[in-house]
């Protein structure tokens, strides 16, 4: 994620069912320094240990080239449906926007 610098966009989407996520992002980040922050939360995450993915919500991080998918339950990340995650804070950017 270093290498890859700060995204111009992250969607965030709510698992519905199996394989099934609703056309619309539930929230869109686009302003420069609050996707800063977001990407420390994410970079800062700690304590990995192993899970096996159920029902996962999606990140997608958009960067010029590339468009990086980030699997959560919104208190840990990984990078697949199952294997490494990372503990968020208990108030996270996801937890702070599904509340509003």
């Amino acid at each position: 994620i270093d290498q890859l610098g700060i995204p111009f966009k992250l969607e965030y989407y709510i698992h519905v069912k199996p394989n099934e996520f609703p056309v619309t992002p539930t929230f869109v980040i686009t302003d420069k320094y609050a996707l800063k922050r977001v990407m420390n939360e994410i970079k800062n995450a700690d304590d990995p240990e192993p899970w096996k993915g159920a029902g996962w919500d999606r990140i997608k991080v958009y960067y010029a080239d590339t468009i990086l998918q980030i699997f959560t339950n919104r208190k840990r990340i990984g990078f697949s449906g199952s294997g490494i995650f990372y503990d968020l804070e208990e108030e996270n950017f996801i937890t702070k926007r599904l509340k509003n």
